[in-house]
């Protein structure tokens, strides 16, 4: 895939993992990804879960983290979906970033056309998702549907795939 890449036995089973799992959830700390977990299911918010977490939120508001859930739909086994990201006011814009990077090397990986992501928070800006690549998709509902496409051309996303790799839990 990267010549750069070590073709040691640890590396193509993380990469078989990555490839093989449809739900995960994407652990960066410090800008680090410092953990990439599977899940049996997707995973999605409820408005509870979401009252709840603000107030678990505050509490470690100094913490310079951020999760990202993401799943491949069994319909559409060539698109991945951002489904939910966790973070706090300590999160910094370079971790959030390496978040995102990070998706889109699963992306690579997976060899998917596109990611897909419903964004509700406004602080996220049109502007900014346009500077990372992404464009407006279904634009005649009133929610902010955004897509990423790739299709085949993954520009440098694999700068720190090695570190992604390594933070894979079999």
């Amino acid at each position: 895939m990267n010549q750069w890449i070590e073709t040691d036995s640890r590396t193509r089973e993380a990469m078989a993992a990555v490839a093989r799992q449809r739900y995960g959830v994407i652990r960066v700390v410090g800008g680090s990804v410092v953990d990439v977990r599977f899940r049996l299911w997707p995973r999605w918010a409820s408005w509870l879960e979401v009252v709840w977490w603000e107030h678990w939120r505050r509490r470690g508001a100094q913490k310079d983290e951020c999760c990202l859930y993401y799943s491949q739909p069994r319909g559409h086994a060539h698109y991945l979906t951002l489904n939910y990201i966790a973070s706090n006011s300590g999160t910094t814009l370079a971790t959030f970033r390496r978040a995102l990077t990070a998706l889109d090397q699963v992306a690579l990986i997976k060899r998917s056309d596109a990611l897909l992501g419903h964004i509700t928070n406004r602080r996220i800006s049109d502007r900014l998702l346009r500077r990372w690549g992404w464009q407006q998709h279904l634009q005649q509902t009133r929610q902010r549907h955004w897509i990423k496409r790739f299709y085949g051309q993954y520009e440098s996303v694999d700068n720190n795939l090695a570190e992604l790799l390594a933070a894979v839990s079999s």
